[in-house]
């Protein structure tokens, strides 16, 4: 079974790198954060991804520092035994900057590589693949943490509870309810109640009846919205409503379920989508820095 399942990883890692390759639309579609369809992809498509893969600063840092480092081994070869021997040095100093920067270049590039991919032989890599439970359970916690503490989500619902009582315009429901026939029925109830007991019985004696009673309490009882809504925001607190606690706890249940899809294949094309074009300028500075310490060596050699 455990075998089973390494070939499955592995299997699934190769289509992720050949898909990641050719991707150039990410589908959206009921929650799926991730279906490929290569064979939608045109041809300028495919070669226009090509090349945000593979023509990107890192890739221009590496190939400018290996062009240098060339340029300088075989100048210097050439100026080896010529005088004067400044431009021996200068051409030192340059095939210094190439190669310095060039190992900067590729340690960083290797680096990234390592961040994202299996490298056999290399213990550490493929970070994002062996950490991705690691990963959805921070991404999980961070959305709780940050946007359903329980405090701040009952100090919103608080302030926000005048303004969703105004947009639900709770005046003109309640001022609804109580001219609507399911209330006119239930006020012909309650007086046909009272009728039947000694009071009403006295009111009959009065000459006061059902029908003589019902128009003097309609109007009051169609009064009652406006009062009733301005009661009920007074006292009616959110909190008594709407639970903070049991609302984190149904996101905390979707969002486990959800990213229970989120295999680690999935997790690390997601990140990697994220981040690694913007890691490709880890990889020039290590360029850069690479040359700067170049030139350094080999000035300090010159004068020693």
């Amino acid at each position: 079974s455990h075998r089973n399942e390494l070939l499955s990883d592995s299997n699934i890692e190769d289509d992720v790198h050949i898909e990641s390759m050719e991707m150039v639309l990410v589908e959206v579609q009921n929650g799926n954060n991730s279906n490929f369809r290569n064979d939608k992809i045109s041809i300028p498509q495919r070669a226009k991804k090509l090349y945000n893969n593979y023509c990107g600063v890192a890739e221009w840092g590496n190939f400018i520092t290996l062009v240098i480092m060339i340029i300088g081994i075989i100048l210097v070869e050439i100026f080896k035994n010529v005088d004067p021997k400044v431009y021996y040095q200068i051409f030192r100093i340059i095939r210094a900057i190439g190669v310095f920067g060039l190992s900067g270049g590729i340690t960083n590039w290797l680096a990234v590589k390592m961040l994202f991919d299996r490298i056999p032989g290399l213990i550490g890599s493929g970070v994002i693949r062996n950490q991705f439970v690691e990963i959805r359970n921070s991404v999980k916690m961070i959305v709780l943490d940050t946007f359903f503490e329980p405090h701040c989500m009952m100090e919103y619902l608080n302030n926000k509870q005048d303004d969703w009582l105004r947009e639900l315009d709770v005046d003109a429901k309640i001022s609804e309810v109580l001219k609507s026939q399911a209330a006119d029925e239930i006020v012909d109830k309650q007086l046909n109640l009272m009728m039947s007991r000694p009071e009403g019985m006295m009111l009959t004696f009065m000459g006061m009846n059902v029908g003589v009673l019902k128009p003097m309490i309609l109007p009051f009882i169609h009064g009652l919205g406006p009062t009733v809504s301005n009661v009920l925001s007074k006292n009616v607190n959110t909190s008594e409503l709407i639970n903070p606690e049991n609302i984190r706890m149904q996101v905390d249940q979707l969002l486990s379920a959800k990213l229970e899809e989120m295999t680690a294949p999935r997790v690390k094309v997601l990140v990697e989508n994220m981040i690694r074009k913007h890691l490709g300028w880890l990889v020039v500075w290590g360029n850069i820095f690479g040359a700067i310490i170049g030139v350094i060596c080999e000035v300090s050699s010159v004068f020693n």
